[in-house]
């Protein structure tokens, strides 16, 4: 799990810096380009999912909701608390943005998302809007979710419910003026990502996952990420569709020793995905806004993953992972909170600095924000965690 949170961090990372350095090549194929670096929401969905999951599998651990509650805040306000801290002087000092108290308050709770439904983002750290989601997450899932040591499974019913019906409200355009009331709508349309996580981890008994189900679902999401639904970008229903393809990939890594190839594919949940997929192309097919080149690439990766799963094959991909990919994403996910709410303000501040070039601000942004998470990750976070100890 540290891998694949390693990954979507790089993912976010990637995207922020091709969109934020001037020449990126967005202007001129915009398409050829995200199709390499424009996955930071994608990966932000990948969060919501894991965060359900492991938080799920962690409640045995808890002692009680007030444990819990404490726990995600000592967890989360530190660096949060840093980070906003940081975005402010970059507003106010670099950038020449005016930054009320109340935006600031907005960005420390968080309420603030990319709307400013409620509060605004700082223009130096967009990236908070996520961990408002995060929060309501956690705060509900705390107060009525979480029992004793256990899950209230009528609750959570109740909230997946009420949430598809609020995801409804937004995909039918319900006018809705009063500032809050849209708020929680947008909360509670996205919920149903978080809860699938969470779902994850609850049945994850009840299913059995090869890994052509593996590879199939991996390769899916790329092809469902880039469905236009709706016009809203920021599309809880397509969201919600991508995290339904990818519960396959979550379940084979949570049942499965990745190093084996004994294990069967699950035909049921194979034919399932099948139809997802036949939809999907169907739809992308008919969307003029892409290319014939990149629908093909999208539409042919589920294809070839097929063959990933003959164990020839199989065998060096493991080898190619052990070896190389998890030795630098695994270390890349342990600090990747602290890389998430560090890199975009610090992207910011070199791209001010004109008289270094674009390489070179490149690499001072990757080393200064890398060594900045790890102090905060390995350092600052432990400290304040001790600090606070005696009265939590």
């Amino acid at each position: 799990m540290e891998v694949v949170r390693g990954c979507a961090c790089l993912l976010v990372i990637l995207t922020h810096l091709a969109m934020k350095l001037p020449g990126n090549g967005y202007s001129f194929n915009p398409h050829f380009i995200s199709f390499f670096s424009g996955w930071a929401t994608e990966a932000v969905i990948i969060f919501f999912i894991l965060s359900g999951l492991v938080i799920t599998s962690s409640i045995n651990k808890q002692q009680s909701t007030r444990s819990f509650i404490t726990a995600r805040l000592v967890r989360i306000y530190p660096i949060l608390f840093v980070s906003v801290l940081i975005s402010v002087i970059i507003d106010l000092f670099l950038l020449k943005a005016p930054v009320s108290a109340a935006a600031i308050v907005g960005n420390l709770i968080p309420i603030s998302n990319l709307q400013a439904t409620i509060s605004p983002l700082l223009h130096a750290n967009p990236v908070i809007w996520s961990l408002s989601f995060e929060v309501f997450f956690y705060t509900f899932f705390a107060l009525f979710i979480l029992g004793k040591n256990l899950i209230r499974k009528l609750n959570l019913v109740l909230w997946l419910s009420f949430s598809i019906i609020c995801l409804g409200l937004g995909y039918f355009e319900f006018n809705l003026n009063n500032p809050i009331v849209k708020y929680l709508v947008m909360m509670f349309s996205f919920s149903p990502i978080w809860i699938i996580g969470v779902l994850i981890w609850l049945l994850k008994d009840r299913f059995s996952v090869g890994k052509v189900n593996f590879f199939f679902s991996l390769t899916a999401l790329p092809l469902i990420s880039r469905l236009h639904l709706t016009l809203n970008y920021y599309d809880p229903l397509k969201f919600l569709l991508f995290a339904l393809t990818a519960v396959p990939f979550f379940i084979f890594l949570i049942q499965n020793d990745i190093s084996r190839d004994s294990v069967p594919t699950n035909r049921k949940i194979m034919a399932l995905q099948g139809v997802i997929y036949i939809l999907a192309t169907v739809f992308i097919a008919k969307d003029s806004t892409y290319t014939t080149l990149i629908k093909s690439i999208y539409i042919s990766l589920p294809v070839i993953s097929l063959s990933f799963s003959i164990k020839f094959v199989y065998q060096h991909l493991i080898h190619l992972y052990n070896n190389f990919i998890k030795p630098i994403l695994a270390p890349i996910g342990k600090i990747s909170y602290g890389l998430y709410l560090m890199h975009f303000p610090i992207i910011t501040f070199f791209l001010y600095i004109n008289r270094l070039s674009n390489p070179v601000k490149i690499l001072f942004s990757i080393l200064l924000f890398t060594i900045f998470s790890i102090w905060l990750e390995m350092v600052f976070q432990p400290f304040v965690k001790k600090m606070l100890k005696p009265f939590v």
